[in-house]
Order: structure tokens, then C-alpha cells, then sequence
């Protein structure tokens, strides 16, 4: 992303897009990602977020 906003825009906006990148690399990490939990028949469905605890058990569920 650094690379081809250098490219794009010029040094300054590639140092820009670097440094926005190594301070937020980790918090943003997971930004996009979601859990849900699904359940009942193909004609009626319920999906419902999971969030906190459920969510913590369904990455480290995922990792394995």
C-alpha cells in the first residue's frame, strides 16, 4: 500500500500511507472481521453476532 501510494501520489503521500500503517497495523487488524453463530433450517435461519467471550472462543476454536 506504501508502494503504490509513493507511485501514485508521490514520496510524501508513500511515507504518509507507511507510517499510517505501522502505528494502526495492529489495532485495525481484526476491524473487518465478524463471528456469527448459525443455526436452525435452510428455510428459516437465525444468525446471531457473537461478540466477547463467544467470539474469543471461536477464534481460538478456529486456530486449531
Amino acid at each position: 500500500l506504501p508502494l503504490a501510494g509513493a507511485l501514485a501520489g508521490g514520496p510524501v503521500v508513500g511515507a504518509a500511507l507507511l507510517l499510517f500503517t505501522q502505528v494502526f497495523k495492529q489495532p485495525l487488524r481484526g476491524l473487518a472481521r465478524g463471528y456469527y453463530h448459525i443455526s436452525g433450517g435452510w428455510n428459516d435461519p437465525t444468525v446471531k453476532r457473537i461478540n466477547g467471550s463467544a467470539a474469543a472462543a471461536a477464534i481460538a476454536e478456529e486456530k486449531q
